[in-house]
């Protein structure tokens, strides 16, 4: 499954780029997700935990990372299973980071790769979830960049599958409306 997406960041280039080549604040910025340690050969182990209602489902990886500070991009691989190993998933993005006006704009351009039973799932409901995903760490990082020096970041939480697909509802939802009244204006 492939996502492009772009997000605005209300901070200047160089502030935002800071954060964004730095693996342990990106991950500080992803509700669920947790660096675990670095291997030798420069990857980092991760996890990242998902709670559905009463159910949490976990998943750990590694994954590689490259940046190059003059373009202020970076590319990731990520391979990963869940906790019993029977849903593996790969993931592919490249990241380029641009200014736009006063502020930033975040482009991510990803190809993610499911296999095992929630492939399905990701095939359905997987672009609008990294979407959603990429907007709520696009928030996190704004507030993690307003903050003052020396406040500790933002706590960002657990990632919360039943609020994220509240969330895409909502928005489909408006989206719907909005297309709706644009017909009945006609």
């Amino acid at each position: 499954m492939r996502v492009e997406h772009r997000f605005a960041v209300a901070a200047a280039p160089e502030d935002v780029w800071s954060v964004l080549r730095d693996p342990e604040s990106v991950a500080s910025c992803f509700p669920g997700a947790e660096l675990i340690d670095r291997g030798e050969d420069g990857s980092y182990n991760g996890r990242i935990t998902i709670r559905f209602g009463p159910t949490v489902a976990s998943f750990s990886g590694r994954a590689r990372i490259d940046i190059d500070d003059h373009a202020r991009s970076g590319s990731i691989e990520a391979r990963g299973a869940d906790s019993r190993r029977t849903t593996k998933a790969v993931a592919r993005a490249t990241v380029r980071l641009q200014p736009d006006g006063m502020a930033s704009a975040v482009e991510v351009v990803s190809q993610i790769d499911v296999s095992g039973p929630l492939a399905g799932f990701a095939e359905a409901g997987g672009r609008e979830v990294t979407r959603e995903l990429l907007e709520d760490f696009g928030r996190q990082l704004t507030a993690r960049l307003a903050a003052s020096p020396q406040s500790p970041p933002p706590r960002v939480g657990e990632l919360s599958a039943m609020r994220l697909f509240g969330r895409i509802t909502r928005r489909r939802v408006r989206e719907l409306i909005d297309r709706l009244f644009r017909r009945g204006r006609r």
